[in-house]
């Protein structure tokens, strides 16, 4: 029997002949719960989890960390004694991630937990001084590096279409999935989204409780207390109550499409980068269909939630919205950060499928009110343009919007980015065009 059949016979059937092997011996979730039906990789959020709890400020982070994720020769222009020279393109991009990061860090904090455990890396090569994983301090600069760029890893294109076809699969299909990755010594994390946000953490057992799946993970918001995710096979949804428990505890719940599993193994580094830093010539043929097209919208306020509102041949909608109904060829994923109020989203389209649209962040705030946000734009071949603002669209005022329109409009204030005919357009106060070792600031 393959491994995901038979961790799917034996969630199943927790007291059956195919019961879920336990992993790892005497582990909490498992010797506590005396069942035959177990799966418990060993991870101990006491031990194994860091105790700093999410932090959501901006990032930090710098040349060392670009060349971790993409290479020397992706990113840097030139290198001397002093260092590595970024290009701008390179730049741009880390300054648009440490602004999301703004949200929360849980899932760099979640991977780095699960290399620690999978030991791919040594706490002591994160801190001499520290002996565990539980000891390790965000106040560390090698370990705040390290948290930062693997919670950069969820922009790269393996990750992000890992993600997007785990949506496509029902909770308790997920749960086999994990099970069987769980039985063959695989690591994961596990993304959850709601309408407020989503939110990264990291699943370590799996066992039935009377006609539902709880799987066990280590959550960054509440570090040193295992938590359950609990999904029902009935009904395909799934609810997540984290924290201390309480009367007043908040249940977060979804179903289908709003929870995500991906592997560890999708997260090889160095990896190509999302930006193309390489001097571009602006002819016609640069100018025309380039692959996917990837846009980015943050925000350094994390109090307030951003998202992104796209017109397609006449059509509006919030992408950001659960359930949202997309054009072929779009893929959409929110930022992961903290509490699943984690701010931004990112948009990947498919140039052969949508040859044309328009795209402009959105605020959830009340209307008149002011959110600074920054939207970017990517493709192979392409320079890298960048629109900051800080008058964003809110959310009231996209009924009836039509953005490839308002791209004329004197009247409309809003940023706004788009690719028409083969040529990229962007509107806005402060726009940056990256191509090779020129970056242009435009004050419009």
């Amino acid at each position: 029997m393959s491994p995901s059949a038979a961790a799917e016979s034996a969630v199943a059937n927790p007291t059956g002949s195919a019961a879920l092997a336990v992993v790892a011996g005497d582990t909490s979730t498992c010797a506590d719960l005396d069942l035959d039906g177990c799966i418990d990789t060993g991870f101990d959020p006491t031990r194994d989890g860091p105790m700093f709890e999410n932090t959501a400020v901006s990032g930090t982070l710098s040349a060392a960390e670009l060349m971790a994720l993409f290479g020397q020769e992706s990113v840097c222009a030139a290198v001397s004694k002093n260092g590595c020279v970024l290009f701008p393109a390179a730049a741009q991009w880390a300054r648009q991630v440490n602004e999301a990061m703004a949200g929360g860090r849980s899932e760099g904090i979640s991977i780095l937990a699960q290399r620690i455990f999978a030991d791919e890396v040594s706490v002591e090569e994160l801190d001499s001084q520290a002996t565990t994983t539980a000891q390790l301090s965000m106040s560390h600069p090698v370990v705040t590096g390290a948290i930062e760029t693997w919670w950069a890893t969820q922009f790269l294109t393996p990750v992000r279409d890992a993600a997007a076809a785990s949506r496509l699969y029902s909770p308790s299909s997920i749960v086999q999935e994990l099970s069987a990755g769980l039985l063959a010594g695989s690591g994961y994390t596990l993304a959850l989204t709601t309408a407020e946000g989503a939110h990264s953490v990291l699943p370590f057992a799996v066992h039935r409780r009377a006609d539902s799946y709880a799987v066990s993970v280590y959550d960054s918001d509440y570090p040193g207390i295992a938590q359950e995710l609990l999904v029902d096979p009935a009904t395909e949804g799934w609810s997540y109550s984290p924290g201390p428990a309480t009367p007043d505890s908040q249940v977060r719940s979804g179903g289908i499409g709003t929870i995500e599993l991906t592997p560890m193994s999708v997260r090889a580094l160095p990896a190509s980068p999302p930006f193309d830093a390489s001097m571009i010539a602006l002819s016609a043929a640069a100018r025309g269909n380039a692959d996917n097209v990837t846009l980015l919208v943050t925000s350094p306020d994390a109090s307030v939630r951003v998202g992104a509102a796209l017109t397609v041949k006449g059509r509006t909608i919030d992408v950001s919205e659960i359930g949202a109904r997309l054009p072929r060829g779009v893929v959409v994923r929110r930022i992961l950060g903290s509490g699943l109020t984690g701010a931004g989203v990112s948009v990947t389209i498919d140039r052969d499928r949508v040859p044309s649209f328009a795209v402009a962040p959105v605020a959830y705030a009340p209307a008149g009110s002011q959110t600074v946000t920054t939207i970017s734009i990517d493709a192979p071949s392409r320079p890298r343009i960048t629109v900051r603002s800080p008058n964003t669209m809110t959310a009231d005022a996209l009924k009836g919007a039509n953005l490839t329109r308002s791209r004329a409009s004197t009247r409309d204030a809003f940023p706004l980015v788009g690719v028409d005919g083969g040529r990229t357009f962007a509107r806005g106060p402060q726009v940056n065009i990256a191509n090779g070792l020129n970056s242009v600031n435009l004050t419009l």
